[in-house]
Formats: structure tokens, sequence, C-alpha cells
């Protein structure tokens, strides 16, 4: 069977979909020995592809990331015009892009669209006219996709009611961890006792009352910092607290890594989300997780974080000073969090998917 990948969706950065992406790939050539793979880039993700695999294909196309006002004109005419094209020059037999596009026509061949969460439908990420064609493009890809993929029972709950989605149309396929255990930096002192945030400033990952939290905190643990990694946050600072909260931005791998062994806890408050990618990370190293009772984050969390109620900053203080004060519940959390983590395997996540392209092209697949 011949499957085209799209990874075109993606603008190449540091983020969760970009490491959903680069995983996802690296898991199909390590368990997938029989089919053959066409894996779409451009310049912005050619690196999210390191071939391992000789059934894995790179093909280039030129359609840069970047500037957005050209790109996305000419992506949404490639996409419905001529990718047809492309897929049947291949002879492939199944299609399927890893975050949904704008669609105005069905192909010839089976198509699947992952849809990770509807955040545009329910927060602002974006700016007015970015969300609403994000909202196109999550509407569109339901209408004529032949099948959804998404990550979590929650986005698969909220697709089928706000996108009319029947429930043989889509399934829900758990990622794996998107880190490299191996990769870690030795543990460092330099920086202290911190709580670690990953991703971002946008609307919804509720920064502001993490910090408000934070600066509660600090009234009474004044050597304690907080690291912020991701990028957008939109924060002004006056110098005596500058030095307390510490932002990074596209840091590699191994630091990440690190960072979420060192920390006392990753604070994950947010209001939406899709899945939550930072809490089986910070899971799988073993690091305490504080997290939202709501979307997704309390599925993915199972019963193995402190959840809190992120639209009360009260609620992340006292999780914080639970952990700052508690080493057993430091300790149990950490137990709990790498047997939670396990859970999230991309052995699993490949085996589902193939099982997904068999269905879909009415193959039968068999893992050796």
């Amino acid at each position: 069977m011949k499957i085209v990948i799209s990874t075109l969706v993606s603008s190449g950065n540091n983020n969760g979909l970009t490491s959903y992406i680069r995983y996802l790939l690296i898991a199909l050539q390590k368990y997938d020995a029989k089919n053959e793979y066409f894996i779409l880039v451009n310049k912005n993700t050619e690196h999210l592809f390191v071939k391992k695999n000789s059934k894995f294909k790179k093909i280039v196309v030129r359609l840069p990331h970047y500037p957005r006002w050209i790109m996305r004109p000419l992506f949404f005419l490639w996409h419905n015009f001529w990718l047809n094209r492309l897929l049947k020059n291949l002879g492939a037999d199944v299609y399927h892009t890893l975050n949904p596009v704008p669609m105005l026509r069905t192909f010839s061949i089976p198509c699947i669209v992952t849809i990770h969460d509807l955040a545009e439908h329910t927060t602002q990420r974006f700016s007015k006219l970015r969300q609403v064609i994000r909202r196109f493009a999550n509407i569109s890809s339901a209408n004529k996709a032949d099948h959804l993929l998404t990550v979590s029972d929650f986005s698969k709950n909220e697709i089928m009611a706000k996108l009319n989605v029947p429930v043989d149309k889509i399934s829900s396929i758990y990622p794996g961890v998107t880190l490299d255990v191996e990769k870690a930096l030795s543990s460092n002192d330099i920086l202290g006792d911190y709580f670690l945030h990953i991703g971002g400033g946008r609307p919804n990952k509720n920064v502001n009352s993490l910090i408000n939290a934070f600066l509660d905190f600090r009234n009474k643990h004044s050597s304690v910092k907080l690291i912020m990694v991701g990028e957008k946050y939109w924060i002004s600072m006056d110098k005596s607290i500058s030095e307390q909260i510490i932002i990074l931005k596209n840091v590699e791998e191994s630091v990440l890594t690190s960072l979420y062994q060192n920390a006392l806890a990753l604070v994950y408050p947010s209001f939406y989300e899709g899945f939550g990618l930072p809490i089986i990370e910070a899971m799988s190293l073993g690091t305490p997780v504080i997290t939202s009772d709501r979307a997704s984050m309390s599925e993915v969390s199972g019963g193995s974080a402190i959840l809190i109620d992120p639209e009360d900053s009260g609620s992340i203080l006292s999780a914080m000073n639970r952990i700052y004060e508690n080493k057993d519940l430091k300790l149990e959390l950490s137990d709990k969090g790498k047997k939670r983590a396990e859970v999230f395997n991309w052995g699993f996540s490949v085996f589902n998917l193939m099982n997904l392209y068999s269905d879909v092209t009415r193959y039968q697949i068999k893992l050796d």
C-alpha cells in the first residue's frame, strides 16, 4: 500500500504539532516495514523527516510556509487543484494530512485529516481573519475527508458534536511521548528551584493566572523561579520580578528534557487543550504535573496530576504550595506519572494508525 503524508500544514517551528509530526514519522519508520510512504515536505518542514527506512521517500513541494499572505492562497490552490494529480502519479492508495486545510473537493483516493482540537471554535487563539480561516479548515475537512483522526476522546466527542460528524467517520488515537529521554543533559543546580510552563502564551494557555499565582507564591518563597518555554509570551514585567520569571524560546530537546527533569513541577493551567503533550512529556520523566480540570487535560493526566480550576489563580497557588511543601506528595505524583506515561506508546499509536489506513483502503495489515 502506498501512503502519502503531508507535513505542509506545519510551520516547522518548535511546538506541539511539529513534535507530533516528527515523532510520528520516526515511529512509522520503526514499526511499519511493509507499506510504502511518500512524505510531503517544504523547506520549513524538511527537517521533521529524517529518513531511516528505505520504504519512505521524501517529496519536496516548493511552497514555503512564509510569508503567510503568499503561502495561504498558493497552498489553497495547490491542495485543492494540483495535489490530486500528484497522488495519481504516485499511485497512492491513501492521503493523510496531519492538520486540517481548507478543502473544496474530495480526492480520487481516501483522504484522512487529523484534527487535533477545535480551539478556534472555543477560544480566541489567533487574529480574527486567521481564526475564521482555521474554522473553515476544520468544517470543510470534516465535510470532505473520508475519515477524521484526532488525539483524545475529548476532542473526538467535541468534533462529533460541533461539526456534526458521525461516530463511524472519526477515530481517536493517542500519540506517544514526544521526547527522547536519553537526550537529557546532566542534572544542573544553577537555576535552583523552579516551576515550569511549556507551550507559549496564547490566550488558551492561561498564562496570566499562572503568573498571578506565582507572584503570590514568591511572597513566601522568594528564591523559587518560574521558567516559561515557548513563543508568544506577551508579558510586561518590572525589574523586580524579571529575574524570577525566565522566558526561553526554541530550546533544544536536550535542554527541554533537562528542564523537565529538574523542575519542581510542570504547571499547565490551560483553559483548553485538545491533548496537552507537555503533560505526558513531564510524566515520562517523573516530573509532577499541575494541570486544569477542563477539556482533555483530566483525561490525559488520568488521575496522576493535581487538577486545578484554571479560572481561579488561588487554586493554582494552592497546588504549587502543596508540591513545594510536601515531598511525599511530590514522590507519589512522580511515580503515578511515570506509570501513566506508559499508556502513551508510539508502537500502539502506529499499530492503530496502520489499521485505520487498512480500513479506509480495504487492505489488511499485520505487524511483523
